[in-house]
């Protein structure tokens, strides 16, 4: 350590400046020209390591390390030489956040901040500083996790929109290494277009305005290719609210647009196929019963002019006959009353309650016959529903259940309501025959029947129009069942349908 060098300050003036510098909350550090320390206070003292009275006639070079350790900081000894020296830029090289060494030779951070003054015959320097270690520590693996990140293209800017730091997802996604693209202007990222129609520029005003801009939109690549982006800009402020630059994060989003514009061109692709498939099966089920009628005419009339023929087996085969024709007829009955749920529904408030007495009264006979109940667990609400879809829907559930029924016990239906989200969820449970866990899957499709229909009625239809009915109140419907106890349907009916209305019927032209 270099020994210490007399001073031409008196001891009166030595112990009054000591004074004036303990009383600065920041270090301070005043050599003469030739860069020895010849007074600091307390707070330098403890920064850089050294006991009362160590600092004195110390060397200020050997309080920083000779190189840059590469990081965005600078090096001290540049900063100190260039002080000494009288080089460079006075106004860069007066206030700067450089490398120091603490006497264990520890590496800090410091802000220093000089000024050359004269006291008598004495030319100074005086160097006011500041501990940084922990914010620019942390400055720094910001900046190395920030530039590790490759799924997005994050740039820090200037005022003036000039790139300052960057991280590696702007080469991987846009193409660009650093030495391309430091100082540049962030509007090389946008197209001719953008730029004379200065959205780059604008951008940056509405975020320095706002705090906050975002652009979705085409970008450029280095090699020029487009690309469809998101862009966030946000200013960056320092302590009195004065902008010092702004974050860009850039995100690729050409896969996503792509799969959306596909998902979107297939759905209306779907929703046209399935408008035409419906206006097939409405316009099929006329047709067909046109036939149907023929074959029961001409049983009739054979009937009619070949009575005396008729043995017992050939009216068996007849009745067979008339027996298939009613059957196809009921098929094809249900067939068009499938295709035209949901043509021309319009939608309005629903009083449940009103509905499902409705339902009741409609079932009554049944309901008699069976000796059934039906208990409303819940205080039914009033929704936003389709009137007539939605009583079908009721009535073929309630109806299933007073069809599927128990030998052992007289059928009891219950009935639940609740608010599940942006839905409202149903429940109806009997204690029917139930449906085997194996056919849960398979009870909403169309003509799909469980049972022999010498014992329960039905062409396979009913559920099928349930499931079609809470699709067009954009809800979701599932059974869950005990084989021999009882099955619970459950369906959900959208707060927030969409009140639109789906092709009309075909010309009644086409109607029998």
């Amino acid at each position: 350590m270099s020994q210490s060098v007399k001073t031409s300050l008196s001891i009166t003036e030595t112990e009054a400046y000591k004074a004036i510098c303990n009383a600065f909350q920041d270090a301070v550090v005043v050599t003469d020209l030739s860069g020895i320390i010849v007074l600091v206070n307390k707070r330098a003292e403890d920064i850089f390591g050294f006991g009362p009275g160590e600092m004195m006639g110390f060397p200020i070079e050997e309080l920083f390390p000779g190189e840059s350790d590469g990081s965005h900081t600078k090096s001290g000894q540049n900063y100190i030489n260039g002080l000494l020296k009288g080089e460079g830029d006075p106004t860069s090289r007066h206030s700067s956040v450089v490398t120091a060494c603490r006497r264990d030779k520890k590496e800090i951070y410091i802000n220093i901040n000089s000024n050359s003054v004269k006291i008598g015959d004495n030319d100074l320097y005086v160097s006011f500083i500041k501990d940084v270690t922990i914010s620019e520590n942390l400055e720094q693996r910001f900046h190395k996790m920030v530039g590790e990140i490759q799924d997005y293209s994050i740039v820090f800017l200037d005022v003036k929109g000039k790139i300052t730091h960057w991280n590696k997802g702007v080469e991987r996604i846009l193409g660009y290494p650093e030495e391309e693209i430091i100082s540049k202007n962030c509007n090389i990222f946008f197209s001719e277009e953008d730029k004379k129609s200065l959205i780059p520029e604008m951008l940056l005003e509405e975020a320095g305005h706002n705090g906050r801009a975002e652009h979705e939109g085409w970008l450029v690549k280095k090699d020029g290719s487009p690309f469809w982006a998101s862009v966030i800009l946000t200013a960056i402020y320092d302590n009195g609210d004065r902008v010092l630059g702004f974050s860009k994060v850039t995100r690729d989003l050409t896969e996503r647009m792509r799969s959306e514009e596909m998902v979107r061109s297939q759905a209306e692709e779907l929703q046209a196929k399935n408008k035409e498939l419906e206006n097939f099966t409405y316009i099929a089920s006329h047709d067909l019963q046109e036939p149907l009628s023929t074959v029961t005419s001409m049983v009739e009339l054979i009937r009619e002019e070949s009575q005396d023929l008729f043995n017992e087996d050939t009216e068996e085969y007849f009745s067979f006959i008339e027996e298939a024709v009613s059957r196809m007829r009921n098929l094809i009955k249900g067939l068009l009353k499938y295709s035209r749920l949901g043509r021309n529904r319009e939608l309005v408030n629903v009083n449940l309650q009103e509905l499902i007495e409705d339902v009741q009264q409609d079932l009554s006979n049944r309901i008699k016959a069976e000796g059934a109940t039906i208990e409303v667990m819940d205080s039914l609400p009033e929704i936003r529903a389709f009137p007539v879809e939605l009583r079908l829907l009721f009535q073929n559930i309630i109806g299933n259940a007073l069809k599927f029924v128990s030998p052992d016990r007289k059928p009891h239906i219950r009935i639940f309501a609740n608010e599940f989200g942006n839905y409202w969820k149903f429940a109806i449970e009997d204690n029917g025959i139930g449906i085997k866990e194996n056919y849960l899957s398979k009870i909403f499709v169309i003509f799909q029947r469980l049972n022999d229909k010498s014992l329960y009625e039905g062409d396979g239809i009913g559920l099928a129009h349930c499931k079609k009915i809470v699709d067009i109140h954009e809800g979701t419907i599932w059974a869950e069942s005990e084989f021999g106890s009882g099955t619970t349907f459950y369906f959900t009916i959208s707060k927030n349908i969409k009140s639109t209305t789906e092709v009309a019927e075909p010309p009644l032209a086409f109607v029998n």
